[in-house]
């Protein structure tokens, strides 16, 4: 009886393990797709960038052009919930560019995780980040959130088409 307890808690403990192994980014994906996703998280990457270091001036480049973009930012504070939309990006940008007005630094931690490639013009992108913002007036802020969109190539550039920002204080 007790050896059939340390078994079961044996196998229980090598499920766990193999559950928790793998889901890297590039987990099952041929070599063209494994090159597209690390063009993708290279574009992401620099995206990530530019808003860290409050470059925002051609941001909209990382943005489609196309009618059908879109991108959401959902916030969650104390309790509350606030969910706005940018059927525009230069709207988006502007939105962007004004909140970090306030900031004099930002560190922002992300990189994608998994990144799903529907063909070598369109792809599924989800990154986790957290980021911590240091105010003019002293006070800092703790972000956590997470990304998600869609990006397709535009004249051989990836671009986000819509996409949506999950994020709240910690």
């Amino acid at each position: 009886m007790f050896m059939k307890g340390i078994i079961k808690f044996l196998l229980f403990l090598v499920v766990v393990g193999l559950m928790s192994c793998g889901g890297g980014a590039y987990d099952g994906l041929n070599r063209e797709q494994t090159r597209i996703a690390k063009d993708v998280a290279k574009r992401y990457n620099q995206f990530i960038s530019k808003i860290e270091s409050k470059e925002f001036d051609h941001l909209e480049d990382y943005f489609s052009a196309d009618d059908r973009f879109t991108w959401e930012i959902e916030r969650s504070r104390e309790g509350t919930r606030a969910d706005t939309e940018f059927p525009e990006r230069i709207e988006l940008v502007e939105t962007l560019k004004e909140s970090y007005e306030s900031v004099s630094r930002s560190k922002l931690n992300s990189t994608p995780g998994k990144v799903t490639v529907y063909n070598e013009n369109m792809v599924y992108i989800f990154a986790m980040y957290n980021q911590t913002d240091k105010l003019k007036t002293g006070e800092t802020k703790k972000y956590y959130g997470a990304i998600s969109a869609y990006m397709i190539k535009e004249g051989g550039t990836w671009r986000f088409l819509k996409g949506s920002d999950q994020n709240g204080l910690r």
